[in-house]
């Protein structure tokens, strides 16, 4: 893990990296969270922390309050796994 400490930033670059690579598949949800979180970034105006959880904010509240589904979980997992091994 890049930043066990601050995990926050190097996983939203790989998300980045990730859109940018041409996905054959790629949600709506997560399409524009990752799209906000970026420009907001590129543009300097947030850390990656407050970048994410505006991006995320913003996507609850354009699906009417709904987070996520299928892919969020799929996206999560793995963090949660590689936490729970760190403190085992």
């Amino acid at each position: 893990m890049a930043n066990p400490d601050r995990p926050i930033g190097p996983i939203g670059e790989n998300f980045i990296s990730w859109v940018q690579s041409g996905p054959k598949d790629i949600g709506g949800t997560c399409s524009s969270a990752i799209a906000h979180a970026s420009q907001a970034l590129k543009d300097g105006r947030m850390e990656p922390e407050e970048a994410w959880r505006a991006a995320s904010c913003e996507a609850v509240q354009n699906n009417g309050g709904r987070s996520g589904g299928n892919g969020a979980l799929m996206r999560t997992a793995p963090v949660g796994c590689a936490y729970v091994a760190a403190t085992a």
